[in-house]
This record gives structure tokens, sequence and C-alpha cells, in this order.
């Protein structure tokens, strides 16, 4: 599944193969749960938002400049990207999770 983000709430869910999401506005939240692969997001230009980050049971790789992951721990990771905004959820992932940046 490959997804170019535009505009408007965006809900990925059950899918057994890779997710790529590529973020070029945003406003809106995204929530991505129960994949069964890699998920990765794609930040263009200067995004806002908060990702959040639980129950990923695989490797979490950061390219991405300017976003730093926060700990680990009952809750997950947490980033903020840019100055923030609207909220990016990942739960339920099988599989690697790679964050880069346009």
């Amino acid at each position: 599944v490959k997804i170019v983000q535009g505009s408007g709430e965006t809900n990925v869910s059950g899918v057994s193969g890779p997710v790529g999401i590529a973020f070029r506005r945003f406003d809106h939240r995204v929530n991505v749960d129960g994949i069964n692969g890699m998920v990765e997001l794609l930040f263009i230009n200067n995004l806002n938002a908060n990702l959040v980050m639980n129950d990923v049971r695989g490797e979490i790789r950061n390219t991405a400049t300017g976003v730093k992951l926060d700990g680990e721990g009952k809750n997950g990771f947490r980033a903020q990207i840019g100055t923030g905004g609207a909220p990016i959820s990942l739960s339920g992932i099988n599989g690697d999770v790679v964050l880069r940046r346009e």
C-alpha cells in the first residue's frame, strides 16, 4: 500500500505487506494499525506533526533529519516533527518502521 497524503483523516488497518506514506501537507489525524510488514513514513518539506508509536515489533530506523525519537517504555516512542501538530499514530506493527525526510 502506498499513499501520498494530501489532507484529510487517513486510517490504514489490517494490511499484510509493506505500507508507505508520503506526507506533503498535513493537518488531520493519521492512524496506522495492525500492519504485518514494513512501514515507511516520508516527511516532505516543512511538515509539522506529532508522531506516536506503540507496540512495534521490529527495528525503528530514523534517517529523517530534524526528527528525534523520545524514549522507549510503556508508552513506546514519541517524536515532534517540526513544531508539532496533528497526530500520526502507529500501533500493532509487525515489521520495521523507517522514518525519512526529503
